[in-house]
């Protein structure tokens, strides 16, 4: 009697094992492996801007923290994993285009962002993923740069918006007469200074002080030295977040600026706000933390706190900031794929430029027109007690 429960037990655990290989009568159960989406990220993890790697990671891991909330990146109906795939570009324009063609030679990624933190280093990328159809999404450029290049996008205000708001300021609402000028020596600095120079010499402001510093410089008192010789009603900078840490604890060691008003060029108000002897600056920025109710604003709001509850990331929080530009110049990335509904990268070039990609950013929403430009706008604010706050004026 027990030697025929076993046979019969024997019989079911057979059924039990061999059912599931079958199909279970023609369904299939074996899962097919999802693939993740390969996007490639150009940055400098060393050399004189190493700083923007860390910044970059820090801010990468808002956008992860988005798409797994979303279930993953959509992708012709479905939803897939995003592999980042990194190259150090060591703040070397050669290494920008050495590492732009290992990422889609080698790796087979669908789409490059960033590019490290210059012009310069964004023509090295373009030199590559343009004759390829490659798209190349990234967080700065000039207009005219912007234009040229037929399959990047950029994902911020321009430049150009930015100076003109500052010679505005500068006129209508500081009456100033006389502006000192300091910025990175680099294309980007010496571009934007030189728009400057040529909004404000018919409106009879004269610039006493015009100086262009690398990124390797810490000590900036010798030029903080010549600023305060000059006399200037107005500062306009234009130089690395590192470096405005610098410039304002040496300010507060000389005594301060007196009566002098100083603006950044670059925005980023997250950064700047923290800063020791930041008080009173005028910065330019697209999105200030908890001023809006926009789609959004709102998401990237919700990752940092969301972040913020992976102690890892809440500790390195104290040293980095999240940053909108480089999150949505990443997530400029994801969506363009999602539009495209492929991860194809010619496909997803043509579907970015096509006048048609648009989605919500931290900045508002944001529209990519035709020519790889957008339609955002950046706005004054002022640092008051480590918070940004609007500053509206007559025309603006």
């Amino acid at each position: 009697m027990l030697r025929k429960h076993c046979f019969v037990l024997v019989i079911v655990l057979c059924v039990l094992v061999l059912v599931p290989a079958c199909g279970g009568g023609g369904g299939k159960t074996e899962q097919t492996e999802v693939k993740p989406v390969k996007i490639g990220v150009i940055q400098s993890w060393s050399g004189p801007a190493a700083g923007a790697g860390s910044l970059g990671d820090f801010n990468l891991e808002l956008v992860d923290w988005l798409i797994d909330k979303e279930g993953g990146i959509l992708v012709g109906g479905e939803r897939r994993p995003v592999q980042w795939i990194r190259y150090d570009d060591a703040g070397s324009v050669a290494q920008d285009a050495v590492g732009a063609t290992k990422l889609i030679l080698q790796d087979k990624v669908s789409v490059v962002i960033w590019g490290g933190i210059t012009t310069a280093q964004l023509i090295g990328v373009a030199s590559v993923t343009d004759p390829a159809k490659v798209l190349f999404a990234t967080y700065g450029s000039d207009k005219t740069v912007a234009t040229d290049i037929k399959w990047m996008i950029s994902t911020i205000p321009f430049v150009e918006q930015k100076v003109d708001l500052v010679s505005q300021v500068v006129s209508e609402l500081f009456k100033a007469k006389t502006v000192a000028l300091i910025a990175n020596d680099v294309i980007d600095g010496r571009y934007a200074m030189n728009l400057a120079k040529d909004l404000f010499k018919p409106l009879g402001i004269k610039v006493v002080s015009e100086q262009y510093i690398p990124f390797s410089v810490q000590d900036l008192s010798p030029y903080i030295t010549k600023i305060k010789y000059g006399n200037p009603d107005v500062l306009i900078t234009n130089i690395t977040t590192g470096q405005y840490g610098t410039l304002f604890k040496q300010i507060l060691e000389l005594g301060g600026w007196g009566s002098m008003k100083t603006i950044a060029i670059p925005g980023g108000e997250l950064n700047l706000r923290q800063l020791p002897g930041a008080q009173g600056t005028y910065s330019l920025t697209a999105y200030v933390e908890g001023s809006s109710d926009s789609p959004g604003a709102r998401a990237f709001e919700e990752a940092i706190a969301g972040k913020m509850q992976d102690s890892g990331w809440a500790a390195k929080s104290k040293s980095l900031n999240p940053t909108e530009t480089l999150f949505t110049a990443a997530l400029s990335a994801v969506r363009a794929i999602e539009f495209a509904g492929t991860d194809d990268p010619a496909k997803i070039a043509e579907a970015a430029r096509s006048g048609k990609l648009e989605f919500d950013t931290p900045m508002g929403h944001m529209r990519i027109l035709p020519d790889g430009t957008n339609d955002l706008k950046s706005f004054l604010v002022q640092i008051v007690d480590g918070k940004a706050v609007r500053v509206a004026f007559a025309r603006h």
